[in-house]
Order: structure tokens, then sequence, then C-alpha cells
């Protein structure tokens, strides 16, 4: 063997030999790292101080009081609330305490200085972006009290971190228990909002107690902390109006208020100026008939010179509303100029306020008329088009448009809801947005509800193509169907999530619509996907089971949630009084009301012994 051999021979050797010991020390260490990862725990707390900067708005204080009353309801934990200048309890100094330094950095020295220090990027409008937040943990010493940066790029944005950090931790009966969190987050939509209140059917039907004032900031604050910024406030008396949209401003949330250019606040008026609406209500007038038409311009003049100002406005097309006379065709390009005198009026008296129309139950007559306006000239006055029931030129839904969009069929893309408004996309003027007008509230005879008979012909004798079925093809339990009024509580996770994932990529948000509380999942659903889409199913609905059934419950009933979207579905050969789900359903249910601890059940009205 020549010199040269025994060398490489002995380098190879030394080389094995090293590798075998570094390979050791690398499991050692990996099984170490397993060990400790896995027998880490969450940290518990029995009292919690809220530290807020010395000179913290009433927003920030309403935010903060929301944060100590949302952790009281569920626990005996010590609270208390004080600003930074305060001298600290002798509470403070020990562990078993956690001091959650809250609000802006750019107005809280202590907190920057912990930012600082921590070499932690700072918040803005780019990091984490606008409305976002940040929790950032950092333990004590022994023997010390912990601290939670609980920080946000800007007011809204302490409010989403508060609903954060309620989705976070755990309850007992007299401490709370958290993880080391290190979030930082901020909304990937800009608009992101829904309808409150209680439905008719509830109310008159069902013989359910009308909301407290106290129950209605309730059902809102429960969206927001879920993600909401925008609320519909098109409901109640003007008084009752004025209240709640204070109390919405008390926690910097935006507005938005309805009004239906052709409708009539009072029936007696001359038969000749009554629209022909397309269900045939009584209430509307024809904006072709020359005095029918001043006199909707003079009760805008009256209403709007009077009201509160709103973030936004939404201008409604039909549903309902419209006529579909010979003198508006095409009625969208009536519309479009009706709104033009409609919005001069507005702007008159509320400058600020960003102005959308829905385009619901138009022809295409209609559509391609108001894109000519648009794209005539600039029209500063409209901020978007809005897009509701009836809207979409590639769906037959109920309450479907006259005719459709034949020529955008050719090939299926994501499938047929998001056709048309990636087209809007491409043919509106740069400075105009989509924003959606959702309707996920009724189950059946809805803009994405189930079908109870396949799509007749539209006027031009148009049928859907045969790659798009699959949405006509879902039908309710015909027994289901028989007994359960549209506004019967349901939860639809799987399909809708579909839908925004279909949908929203074209537009810049959605402010849904809501006809009552018994969509309650699907609206909380919608809320935390506007805040992040690349939720899966399963991630959201444990995460709507966590926050509202309690952690112990959690993993059977979001089982449960799953299981109903089955079970209201018509299955072949599978009748609902042999449905195999129906008693997977109900044991979940039950067996994840034996695991919930009484303090998740008190005064849970989503739960009924």
């Amino acid at each position: 063997m020549s010199v040269q051999s025994i060398n490489n021979a002995g380098s190879g050797f030394f080389c094995l030999r090293h590798f075998n010991r570094y390979r050791l020390i690398f499991i050692i260490g990996l099984g170490l790292f397993l060990f400790f990862t896995s027998t880490v725990r969450a940290t518990q707390f029995n009292r919690a101080v809220v530290v807020l900067h010395d000179n913290p708005t009433l927003i920030e204080k309403n935010i903060a009081e929301l944060l100590y009353q949302r952790l009281r309801e569920k626990s005996a934990i010590e609270l208390s609330i004080r600003y930074f200048s305060d001298k600290p309890s002798k509470a403070e100094h020990s562990s078993g305490t956690l001091l959650i330094l809250f609000g802006l950095p750019a107005d809280y020295e202590g907190m920057r200085s912990i930012l600082t220090h921590e070499r932690i990027v700072p918040l803005s409008e780019n990091n984490p972006g606008p409305e976002g937040f940040l929790l950032k943990y950092f333990p004590g010493k022994e023997g010390y009290a912990d601290k939670l940066i609980m920080a946000g790029v800007d007011k809204r944005g302490l409010l989403y971190a508060v609903g954060a950090f309620l989705r976070q931790i755990s309850y007992n009966s007299t401490s709370i228990e958290m993880d080391q969190l290190n979030i930082r987050s901020a909304p990937a939509f800009e608009v992101r909002g829904t309808q409150y209140g209680q439905s008719g059917v509830a109310l008159t039907k069902a013989k359910v107690r009308p909301w407290t004032q106290q129950d209605k900031e309730r059902a809102i604050m429960d969206l927001a902390l879920a993600g909401a910024n925008t609320v519909f406030v098109d409901r109640g008396t003007e008084t009752e109006q004025r209240r709640d949209i204070a109390f919405l401003k008390s926690f910097d949330l935006m507005t938005c208020g309805t009004f239906l250019p052709n409708a009539v606040v009072n029936k007696d008026f001359p038969r000749e100026w009554r629209a022909e609406e397309s269900i045939g209500r009584d209430f509307f007038v024809c904006p072709s008939v020359p005095e029918a038409r001043d006199y909707i311009l003079r009760e805008c003049e009256r209403y709007f010179s009077q009201s509160i100002s709103f973030d936004f406005i939404q201008l409604k097309g039909g549903d309902g509303g419209g006529c579909e006379c010979d003198s508006c065709k095409p009625y969208g390009s009536t519309f479009i100029h009706l709104c033009e005198e409609i919005a001069t009026i507005i702007h008159r008296y509320h400058p600020d306020t960003k102005l959308y129309f829905t385009n619901q139950k138009f022809d295409n007559e209609s559509d391609i008329a108001i894109l000519e306006y648009l794209n005539e000239k600039p029209r500063e006055w409209l901020w978007a088009w809005g897009y509701g029931p009836g809207s979409d030129a590639t769906t037959w839904q109920p309450g479907h448009r006259q005719n459709h969009r034949m020529d955008l069929f050719r090939y299926p893309g994501f499938g047929p809801y998001g056709l048309y408004p990636k087209e809007l996309l491409h043919q509106l003027p740069a400075r105009h947005k989509i924003l959606y007008f959702n309707e996920i509230t009724h189950w059946k005879y809805a803009q994405h509800g189930y079908i109870q008979m396949y799509p007749r012909a539209d006027k031009d004798g148009n049928l859907p193509p045969s790659w798009s079925h699959e949405i006509y093809e879902r039908r309710p339990d015909q027994a289901l169907t028989m007994v359960y009024d549209r506004l019967s509580f349901f939860a639809w996770p799987k399909y809708y999530h579909r839908v925004f994932n279909d949908l929203m990529r074209y537009g810049v948000g959605d402010i849904t619509h809501s006809s009552g509380n018994h969509d309650h999942f699907n609206q909380w659903m919608w809320q935390r996907l506007l805040w992040n889409p690349r939720m899966d199913v399963e991630e959201v609905v444990h995460e709507y089971a966590k926050s509202w059934f309690g952690p112990e419950a959690a993993p059977l009933m979001a089982e449960a949630i799953l299981q109903l979207e089955t079970n209201m579905e018509e299955l072949k050969n599978e009748p609902l009084q042999i449905k195999k789900g129906i008693d997977k359903y109900y044991t979940a249910v039950q067996r994840a009301g034996e695991m919930m601890p009484e303090l998740w059940m008190k005064d849970n009205w989503l739960w009924r012994k």
C-alpha cells in the first residue's frame, strides 16, 4: 500500500470517527430538546394587571375595559387596570402575575424601551400592516412578574390584539393559562363587516325575547373581536341608530348606512309614479317619472341634511328596488345617473363618506351601461361597485338576474362564482374597487344556498354550462326543508370556505348580509377569513369551537359543526330517518356538554341544556 493510500485511509477513518461523535451529540441534543419542549406547559397566572400609558384616549380606555370585562366573565382571576406612572402594588413584584403593557408604542415610552431593548422591529403600516398588532410575552426573573406587550399599529389594532389574546388563553376558576405568545398579525382585507340584530322569524315564530341594548352591543363586540371593522347601521329608530353609532365609534369601528334610491317613506303617492319592481313591492317609485325623481331627491336632501355621518353608504340597486319599465331601460343607466345626483347631495353634508352601489338583479345591458358611464370620465363621487345577491352574471341562483354573461363560460377557471367579479375588475377604472355584500344568512332560496329545483332558463333561453352543475346539485334534505324556515340556525364551514376563496380574491372586503343571529358561525368564520384567508376549514372550525365552548369541548363541537353541514344536505339513498350522521351529531354535542366546564355554559346563549 502506498503512503498516499495510507494517508487517505487514515483521513477517511478520522472523518468517520468524528462524524459518529457529532452524530451522537446531535441525537442526545435532539432528545433533550424534544423532552423539554414536550414538557413545557402553559404558564398559569392568578393575577393580571393592565398597564396603560399615562395619557390614553377614551377609545384605548374602552378597549382596555373590554379586556377586563371579558377576562372577568370566565375567571375570578385578580384583575386591575393602572397607568404606567402609578406606583405598582407589592403583588406586581411576585410570580404568578402578568403585567399587560397595553397601548400604541408611539405614545408609550415604557413599551418602546422594552421593544428597543429586545430589538423588536417597530410596528408600522408595512409591518405587520394597518389595524395590526403585536402580542409578545417576556418571562420575568425568578420570583417576579411576567410581561406581555399588547401593542397596536393603531387604536383599532388594540381591539384585535384583545381578540387574539382571548382566543389564545385558557381559563380556570381563579386563574388563566397562556403559552409564550409571539403573534404579529394584521388583516388581509380592508373592509370586514356585517349586520347585527334579530330576525322577525325569531321574534314572531320562536317567540324569543327582544335584545336589550347590552345584548346588541355584546353581539357587535363579539364580531369585532373576531376581526370586523365595519357594521351596517340600518335597523331600529333614528334614536337607536344614533346610539348604536356612538357605541361603534367609542371603539373606533366604522359604520355603513343604506339608502334605497327609489324607495318612498309614504306609500300615499300617485299611482302613475309606481315602479315596476321585480318582486312587485309597492313602495318604490319610477325614477323616469320627473315628479317621482324630484320627490326622490327631495327625500334624499331631507334625510342626509339631518343624519349622522356614516363611513360608507350603500346605494341599493335592487332586491328590493329598481324599476323594470320600458322608460327606465336599461335600468343601470337610469340608476347610476340618479346615484350621481344623490351623491352630490350626500357629499354636501358628509364629504368624507364613501359611496358604493349594488347591481342586484340587474341585467347585462344595465351593467354594460354602468361600465360605460364609469369609463367615460373620472367619477370621483363613487368609491366601489357593490356585489351582492343577484349581482352575479354567471350563476343561476334564486332571485337571479334576467340574463347572463355566456361569453365568460369558455373556461371554468376556479368555477362560476369568481368569473364575473374577475371580469368586472378588468373593466372597472382603477379608482374603483369591488366591495362584496355576500349573503351567508339563508340556507335555501339564497345567493349561495341550496337549490330546491334545477334552474330555469333565463330570458335569453340560456342555462348554466355542464361544468358548473355542481353548485346546482347541492339540494337540501327534503324532510328538513319542509319543516325549517330559511332563517333557521345552520353552519356551512366547508362550502362557505370554498365560496369565500372563489370570490374574495377580487375585492377589498365584504360587509355581509345577515338577517339575524341564526348564522352566528357563518358570520364569525367570514370575519376570521377576512383577517386570514389562508386558514383552512378545520383550523377555523376548531378556533370557533374553542372560543365559544372551551378547549375541553372544542374537538367534539368542531366534529358536530362539520357533521351538521353534511346532515342538512340531501344524500343519495339516505333519507333523514336513516341518516347515520344524525346520531353522530347528537352524540358529539351530548359528549361535548359533559366535558364543558360550568364557566363556559354560564351566560352562553349558544349553549342550552
